[in-house]
């Protein structure tokens, strides 16, 4: 069975505050938006989408689609410029039944229209941070024979690609995250299976071996928990969610196999055979409220429907995943929705892989 692309394009969405992941605050999550209008990572037949939602009208107008960067995991607005990051090998990135990457990801910049493309580096998770950008340099390491782990040190440059410089040379970052005071990084260590993760400024100082806490307050501690750590982790997907108080203590599990932080909010993931539930927990008062559900008949009864959700200032976005099984055979379906402030729900895209 295929990786879902929802996972693949949640990867590195949450890093920037897309949705991969583990700290996506507003800031982050806003970076695609230009007005009225929000940039949308969408599922599409044979690649990925840049779709352009109006956050007042519902309207939708595709920017980008069956060109050269087949797999797309973010975009950023800046200025007159859209910074893209994807890769051009769409059945390497998302076919097999491994599913782990296989092409190096790359930055690139367009104009919003879609138009003037032009590659600007090599990189992957680029965080945008007081007028630069911060990026994974990446190589990819083949163990026992399998490819696909991609690690490298650290660097920053001006969103055009220039004044590139190297801020933390350690060739074993994964992954890079942010909460806007400090970068976030997830390390291999010797034996390339596990990894341990540090905090560092912005500068690449300062290095500090830290929890991987997803969100912390005055009161609460917030981790997330997976129970598997091999050469190519589900890094979106985990097991539950543990919350300690200040002394360590768990006092509340949530189980659930995405999530995504905005604010002083959880935004969470249940999944019961053909239907998927989306819940947001107030950090503050550890309640949960019910902000977005979905069925799915046509699932097969061996399939299970998944959401992801996230929000920034305009609305929200919903990535939806589930397996259909049609007279023709079994199909793969994806879709992307957005949903405005006003509660009104604009379908974007739907995938289906037979």
């Amino acid at each position: 069975m295929k990786k879902s692309i929802i996972l693949s394009i949640l990867i590195m969405a949450f890093a920037l505050g897309i949705g991969s992941k583990a700290f996506a605050y507003e800031k982050q999550n806003n970076l695609n938006i230009d007005g009225k209008y929000m940039y949308v990572v969408a599922p599409d037949n044979s690649s990925t989408q840049i779709v352009r939602y109006d956050s007042t009208t519902g309207e939708t107008k595709v920017i980008y689609e069956n060109g050269d960067i087949k797999a797309i995991t973010s975009v950023i607005v800046c200025g007159d410029r859209l910074l893209i990051e994807g890769n051009k090998c769409w059945s390497a990135t998302y076919g097999g039944s491994a599913g782990f990457p296989q092409s190096v990801n790359y930055i690139y910049s367009m104009n919003k229209d879609g138009s003037d493309i032009k590659t600007i580096t090599k990189g992957k998770d680029m965080i945008y941070h007081k007028g630069k950008i911060y990026y994974i340099n990446p190589k990819m390491k083949t163990i026992d024979g399998e490819k696909g782990t991609l690690y490298g040190s650290v660097y920053k440059m001006n969103p055009d690609g220039s004044n590139k410089k190297l801020v933390y040379n350690n060739k074993k970052v994964a992954r890079m995250y942010t909460d806007e005071k400090y970068l976030y990084v997830e390390k291999y260590k010797e034996d390339y299976m596990n990894k341990t993760f540090y905090r560092i400024s912005f500068k690449g100082k300062g290095e500090k071996e830290v929890d991987y806490a997803i969100y912390k307050n005055k009161k609460y501690d917030f981790y997330s928990i997976r129970s598997y750590y091999g050469i190519v982790p589900e890094i979106s997907s985990i097991d539950y969610i543990k919350i300690c108080n200040k002394k360590g203590k768990a006092v509340k599990k949530i189980k659930t196999s995405y999530f995504t932080v905005c604010g002083k909010y959880i935004y969470y993931n249940k999944s019961k055979g053909k239907s998927c539930t989306v819940y947001r927990l107030d950090t503050k008062t550890l309640k949960s409220k019910k902000v977005y559900s979905y069925t799915n008949e046509l699932l097969d009864d061996s399939s299970e429907c998944k959401a992801l959700f996230y929000h920034n200032k305009l609305g929200n976005v919903v990535y939806i995943e589930g397996y259909y099984v049609e007279k023709n055979g079994d199909y793969y379906d994806e879709i992307c929705e957005c949903i405005n402030n006003q509660g009104k729900a604009t379908e974007i895209s739907k995938w289906f892989v037979s």
